[in-house]
């Protein structure tokens, strides 16, 4: 790696604290999906979909198009 005066910020992303998930009736159900809104899985978006929920939803609080009130 070359030197640099530059400020280099290395690490991953980590979910939104006001992701828009907490709350969401399909946030919650049976295990695994628990009182775990911050999982990158839901009932819309199940782990053997192999899909997760939108990166601006889960990253950046973007509204998510499936969201219901519990």
């Amino acid at each position: 790696m070359a030197y640099t005066k530059e400020p280099q910020v290395f690490g991953g992303k980590h979910v939104n604290d006001n992701i828009v998930c907490i709350g969401c009736r399909y946030a919650y159900g049976e295990p695994p999906f628990e009182d775990t809104p911050q999982k990158s899985n839901c009932e819309m978006y199940p782990d053997y979909s192999g899909e997760t929920k939108p990166n601006d939803v889960y990253f950046d609080g973007a509204p998510c198009p499936y969201r219901l009130e519990k």
